[in-house]
């Protein structure tokens, strides 16, 4: 029989590993027909609609997305909090299986969204992938980090920019358990709206010998492109551990 592993605590910090979130991503991959998540007559663009539709199928929860002016709710609470607030999840597990993802609508004077297109396909994928990480979690025995709340999870912008991480920022067992969880979020999310061949083929096309300045300029256009945050395209393709995670996701597929 083959035993479950457990996720333990040293010294109170989840010890989630990098290689644990590609783990659960391949599950999750493998989980979907993930030729049918590209959106309709646009192959180089993943459907964020049909990625959280799919996370719903295949974790059981009933999710639902709405659009809500959360800048008026929170501002007279805190002013810095109401700018940063993208969006939230709400998770329901009593009599059923149930969530709620709520977006940030709101417009400044001039018209322009607080959240933009790319940010918002980004923070809808990502708030589902909370869901599918909370039942990865309990169908592995995991102990969900008691610092996150199962009732509602906030996006703030300026924790998603906060913490530039990598391989070995993230296996650092003093890394922050609820951090751990919101960026394991964050990666699965943008591995299912930029898979990694896209990445991989990009960043070919970018060409290795070019500087870093260069390279980020070209990221920008990519971002566009694929119709996600560029803080991700420039994570994931400037990043020299890349060819390992590359190799590390076939492995695991293959696996």
């Amino acid at each position: 029989m083959q035993r479950r592993r457990r996720m333990c605590r040293a010294g109170g910090h989840l010890q989630l590993t990098f290689e644990d979130i590609l783990r659960a991503y391949v599950a999750l991959e493998q989980g979907l027909n993930f030729n049918r998540l590209r959106m309709p007559g646009n192959a180089d663009r993943m459907s964020d609609d049909l990625i959280v539709h799919a996370i719903g199928n295949y974790t059981g929860y009933d999710i639902n997305v709405f659009e809500f002016d959360l800048y008026e709710q929170e501002v007279e609470k805190d002013i810095g909090r109401a700018r940063d607030l993208y969006s939230k999840v709400h998770i329901f597990e009593r009599d059923t299986l149930y969530a709620e993802i709520v977006l940030n609508s709101h417009k400044f004077s001039d018209g322009t969204d607080l959240v933009n297109y790319c940010w918002t396909r980004f923070c809808v994928v990502k708030e589902a992938c909370q869901v599918f990480i909370r039942h990865y979690f309990k169908d592995h025995h995991w102990d969900y980090p008691d610092t996150a709340s199962l009732q509602q999870i906030d996006t703030l912008f300026k924790n998603l920019v906060r913490f530039k991480f990598s391989m070995e920022d993230f296996d650092n067992g003093q890394y922050p358990p609820d951090t751990k969880v919101e960026n394991a979020a964050e990666i699965i999310a943008i591995l299912l709206l930029y898979p990694i061949e896209n990445m991989a083929a990009d960043r070919k096309d970018l060409g290795a010998q070019l500087d870093r300045s260069a390279f980020s300029l070209d990221t920008n256009k990519l971002a566009e492109k694929r119709k996600v945050p560029e803080r991700y395209v420039d994570l994931f393709l400037t990043s020299e551990n890349f060819d390992r995670i590359h190799a590390k996701v076939i492995k695991l597929r293959e696996s």
